[in-house]
């Protein structure tokens, strides 16, 4: 039942997530809205907890970089005194979580 549960959420919300592109890990708010704020926190305890209950290995991560370098210009007045990361930093953070071993882990990318 939980598997199910689980199942579709993460259908639900999966196009959410891949669209989602700048975020900012749960322990360092100061900056974003209140709205936000729990956004976050809730993914990233979800896939903390999901993590757990995911049957034959399979696993589930978050990847959170602060704002792209290259959308600085777009972004750059919201992420004020955040160091920008460059995509393929993001990206290779990407690939630790899916080649990589771990499950239920937030990569940072700073």
């Amino acid at each position: 039942m939980r598997l199910q549960f689980l199942t579709k959420f993460l259908r639900l919300i999966a196009p959410a997530l891949a669209a989602k592109s700048e975020g900012i890990s749960s322990s360092d708010m100061e900056a974003l809205e209140a709205a936000v704020v729990p956004t976050v926190g809730a993914i990233e305890a979800f896939v903390r907890a999901a993590a757990i209950e995911l049957p034959h290995r399979q696993r589930i991560n978050v990847v959170s970089p602060t704002v792209f370098a290259e959308d600085m210009d777009r972004f750059g007045d919201v992420f004020a005194g955040y160091e920008p990361v460059a995509v393929r930093r993001a990206a290779l953070a990407y690939v630790r979580s899916i080649e990589g071993h771990r499950s239920g882990h937030v990569f940072v990318v700073e």
